[in-house]
C-alpha cells in the first residue's frame, strides 16, 4: 500500500476526531499507571495520542489498600494516609499528562490492576488502552511484567505497550512507517482497518507481515482467504477497497515469526508495530514465552496489539 492509497482510503478518518475504522472506534485514551519509570515513558505516549486525536484521557492507578488501611477507614470514616498519598501522586501525574485541549481525569481503583484494569475498560466505550511494560531482568527478559501479561490475556479493548527500549515521544512524532504484523486470521482481518487508519492519520506508509501456520493448509490458500476478508473489512470501513494492502507483503512461518517481524521492525525504521491476531493461537497470548509477549517485550517501538476479544 502506497501513500496515495493510504490517504485516499482514510481521508474520512483523518478529518474526525479519533480513529474509526471497521469494527473499532478510538474516541479516548486510558492510561494505566504504577507510577515507575516504565510507566513514565507510557504516559508520555498516551498523552501524545490523546493530543493527536483531540480526544478525552483518563489516568487510572489500581491499589490494594493494607489490612490495617481498611480498618483505619472503617473505624474512622476517611481516607487513610496511604489513600491520600495516592490520590494527590495521582492528581499530580493526570495534571502533568494532561493533553492541550483537555485536562485527564484521574481514577483511582481498589483491587487487583489485572481484574480491574479489564473492568475498567469494559465500563468504557471505544478506548484505547496504554501500558507500560517492565521487559524483566537479565534472567526473564523475555517478560513483560505479570499485571501486563495478565491484563493483555483478558482486556477488550486495543492496546498499546511501550516497553522499556522505547524513546520518549516528541512533539513531532508521527507514525510514517506503520508494520502490521498478523497471523491471517479473521480477527487480523477485522483488525487492518485500524493499521491503514493509523498510518494515513500521518500520510505514512503501511507494510504487512503475514505470519502463516502451515499445519492450518497451503500458504496460498491461507494468504488468498486473509486477502479477501481483509478487502471486505476495509471497503466497509473506509468506503473504499483498499487494492495494494498486501503489495509489499512479507510472509513468514509461525515458527520464523518473531525473528522476522524484529528483524522489519529494525530494518525498516518502523514507528509502530500494530499486531492484529487471535487470543489462543500461535501468535497470541497462551502462555508467559509466547511469540506476541517476547515481541511487545522485546520491540523498541510502541505496539500497538488487537485481538478478537477487540470486536467482543
Amino acid at each position: 500500500m502506497n501513500q496515495q492509497d493510504l490517504v485516499s482510503a482514510g481521508e474520512k478518518e483523518s478529518s474526525m476526531n479519533g480513529i474509526h475504522a471497521g469494527a473499532v472506534s478510538i474516541r479516548s485514551i486510558l492510561f494505566a499507571t504504577d507510577f515507575s519509570p516504565a510507566s513514565h515513558v507510557a504516559g508520555l505516549h498516551a498523552r501524545w495520542l490523546a493530543t493527536q486525536f483531540g480526544v478525552p484521557m483518563s489516568v487510572a492507578h489500581v491499589f490494594l489498600p493494607s489490612q490495617y488501611a481498611q480498618e483505619a477507614e472503617a473505624e474512622t470514616e476517611r481516607p487513610s494516609a496511604d489513600r491520600i498519598v495516592l490520590t494527590k501522586e495521582l492528581q499530580a501525574t493526570a495534571a502533568a499528562l494532561s493533553p492541550p485541549h483537555a485536562a485527564a481525569t484521574p481514577l483511582l481503583c481498589e483491587g487487583d490492576p489485572a481484574i480491574e484494569i479489564p473492568r475498567l475498560v469494559a465500563s468504557m466505550s471505544g478506548v484505547l488502552l496504554v501500558l507500560g511494560t517492565h521487559g524483566g531482568s537479565s534472567v526473564i527478559r523475555h517478560l513483560i511484567g505479570s499485571v501486563a501479561e495478565k491484563v493483555l490475556m483478558s482486556v477488550t479493548c486495543p492496546t498499546l505497550t511501550v516497553g522499556p527500549d522505547v524513546a520518549d515521544p516528541h512533539d513531532e512524532m508521527l507514525f510514517r512507517h506503520v508494520l502490521y504484523a498478523t497471523d491471517c486470521s479473521e480477527a487480523g482481518s477485522r483488525a487492518a482497518p485500524i493499521a491503514c487508519a493509523f498510518a494515513c492519520r500521518f500520510g505514512g506508509e503501511l507494510k504487512v507481515i503475514s505470519v502463516v501456520d502451515e499445519k492450518e493448509g497451503p500458504t496460498p490458500d491461507i494468504l488468498a482467504k486473509f486477502d479477501f476478508r481483509t478487502q471486505h473489512e476495509l471497503s466497509e470501513a473506509q468506503q473504499e477497497k483498499c487494492s495494494r494492502f498486501a503489495e509489499s507483503r512479507t510472509v513468514a512461518t509461525a515458527n520464523e515469526a518473531q525473528k522476522v517481524i524484529l528483524e522489519v521492525l529494525t530494518r525498516n525504521g518502523t514507528d509502530l508495530l500494530v499486531l492484529g491476531i487471535r487470543q489462543h493461537a500461535f501468535l497470541g497470548f497462551t502462555e508467559r514465552n509466547s511469540a506476541a509477549f517476547q515481541l511487545i517485550a522485546k520491540a523498541t517501538r510502541p505496539v500497538l496489539t488487537i485481538t478478537d476479544k477487540s470486536f467482543l
